[in-house]
C-alpha cells in the first residue's frame, strides 16, 4: 500500500522525501555527526523521474546512493527493510572515516 497519495503525485515524492529526511536526522543524533542530505540533487522537485539520487556528505566525504521510484514511495514497512538499511551502513561508512 502506498503512502496515501495517488500514485506518481508529488504528494507521494514529498511523504518519501519527510521520511528519508527524518530517518537521517536520527542517525545523525545517533552518531553524533553533521550530516549533509540531499535528494535529487540537481533535479528539479517536479521532475518525474525513474529513479531517485540521496546524496550523504559528512565533512568533505559524500556518498551516493540509488534507488528505483516505485521503491522510494514504497510503504514505511517495504523501504525500512530494503532502503533504509542502505542509508544507515553509508552513513556508519561515513562517520566512522
Amino acid at each position: 500500500m502506498k503512502m496515501g497519495a495517488p500514485a506518481g503525485s508529488s504528494g507521494e515524492y514529498l511523504l518519501a522525501r519527510r521520511r528519508i529526511e527524518t530517518y537521517v536526522a536520527k542517525l545523525a543524533v545517533e552518531h553524533s555527526v553533521s550530516i549533509k542530505l540531499e535528494v535529487d540533487p540537481g533535479i528539479p522537485s517536479k521532475a518525474a523521474t525513474s529513479a531517485h539520487a540521496i546524496a550523504l556528505t559528512v565533512g568533505n566525504r559524500t556518498r551516493l546512493l540509488s534507488v528505483d521510484r516505485e521503491t522510494f514511495v514504497e510503504d514505511d514497512e517495504f523501504v525500512s527493510v530494503f532502503f533504509l538499511p542502505q542509508i544507515k551502513a553509508a552513513i556508519e561508512e561515513l562517520a566512522s572515516a
